[in-house]
């Protein structure tokens, strides 16, 4: 997903998510509208946030790679263990700041997805208390 696709994707989920958030609707057709748009762009955003955890990973497991590498290479030309890790820590520096970049995105892409979770699962609450309320008055 391109970044101009996430973004798009993530003002179509901000639109709604405001309106629920500042309605106080009573109208269960509308609510079922915006759960079925959330529950849509929940499924896309899914695979943003699956993208964003694969180069985390791989950001991680290059950079525990090369640090590994870089110990094997100065404890076999005489560093003791310890000095040779902690060479290579300052090494790879660069990458472990990059690597918590791409966390950041990971981690904040997944607290999106639980908070879209949450309003979906709110939504579903509240149309249920409206159909209760609408049987009980018999309309």
């Amino acid at each position: 997903m391109s970044d101009n696709q996430l973004v798009e994707l993530v003002n179509s989920i901000v639109k709604v998510i405001s309106w629920y958030s500042q309605s106080n609707s009573k109208d269960g057709d509308l609510l079922t509208t915006a759960k079925q748009k959330l529950l849509g762009y929940s499924f896309t955003f899914s695979s943003a946030v699956g993208e964003a955890l694969d180069t985390y990973n791989r950001a991680y497991a290059h950079r525990k790679a090369e640090t590994a590498r870089l110990i094997l290479e100065y404890a076999s030309s005489g560093d003791s263990q310890f000095k040779a890790s902690m060479k290579a820590e300052i090494e790879v520096k660069d990458m472990r700041i990059i690597e918590s970049g791409y966390e950041s995105i990971y981690r904040r892409l997944k607290g999106q997805q639980d908070t879209i979770n949450n309003t979906i699962s709110s939504m579903m609450q509240d149309i249920k208390r409206l159909e209760t309320e609408f049987k009980k008055t018999g309309n």
